[in-house]
């Protein structure tokens, strides 16, 4: 099966942030579409788009249970924690925390390939490009457990 394939199944529109969105925005991107890895893109005519790094919600969460980043460790306080990581939120842009060394898929490869790629490289999120960088999708560790159930499910194996 190609990745092209899993890609034409997957219901929801792929999302994007760009390089100077805020942390904000991508947080309230992965909850409100419960995901966890958005591409980060540089928008071009055409509806057209070049990835130029992804964000996940472990590096969210990194940088947001930090407070040092927020503030020197001598003033650390609950209630000034809570309001500055706040603050961070709105200020702070995805290019500060994003992975810019993206390792990309392409649609014509197999999902056997896609998955020995993102073990190899430790990742749970490959981005599908074409001609290079052209952003057209992403597949996640998720999208192979489903195809996996899809499968066991049609084999009907016994337990």
């Amino acid at each position: 099966m190609k990745i092209e394939e899993i890609l034409r199944k997957k219901s929801s529109t792929l999302q994007t942030v760009k390089e100077d969105d805020t942390w904000e925005k991508a947080l309230d991107i992965m909850f409100t579409y419960s995901i966890h890895h958005i591409p980060v893109v540089e928008e071009l005519e055409n509806d057209r788009k070049i990835i130029r790094g992804i964000v996940s919600d472990r590096d969210l969460r990194t940088v947001i249970n930090t407070p040092v980043l927020f503030m020197d460790k001598e003033s650390l306080t609950m209630e000034k924690t809570f309001f500055e990581v706040m603050k961070g939120l709105k200020t702070h842009t995805i290019k500060e925390v994003m992975t810019s060394n993206v390792v990309k898929g392409y649609p014509d490869m197999t999902v056997e390939e896609a998955i020995e790629i993102m073990r190899s490289a430790d990742i749970n999120a490959l981005p599908i490009v074409k001609h290079g960088s052209e952003l057209i999708g992403i597949v996640t560790n998720t999208d192979f457990v489903k195809l996996l159930a899809q499968i066991l499910q049609e084999k009907k194996i016994p337990e």
